[in-house]
């Protein structure tokens, strides 16, 4: 069977997503910033759910910051700037 075409609009909502996670991180924390990420990146899939989606940003954050603020000790910002001010 042909294969078919190429997924142009996944992989472009994907790769800003990312960007502006990077971006965002320093200034809204993991908290806001990656359920943000997770929230705009499902959008990208054609079985968007608001439960699914909102149930993957949580779990994905409070593993993100057991594994890598918790267990690794990197210095990533939490919490938003005008949070800790």
């Amino acid at each position: 069977e042909p294969i078919g075409g190429f997924a142009w609009r996944p992989l472009i909502v994907i790769t800003v997503c990312v960007g502006l996670f990077g971006a965002i991180l320093p200034r809204l924390g993991l908290i806001i910033s990656l359920p943000l990420l997770v929230i705009a990146s499902s959008w990208a899939s054609a079985e968007f759910s608001w439960k699914a989606t909102l149930i993957n940003a949580a779990v994905l954050t409070a593993m993100s910051w057991v594994i890598f603020v918790k267990g690794l000790s990197l210095t990533i910002p939490v919490w938003p700037v005008f949070a800790t001010a």
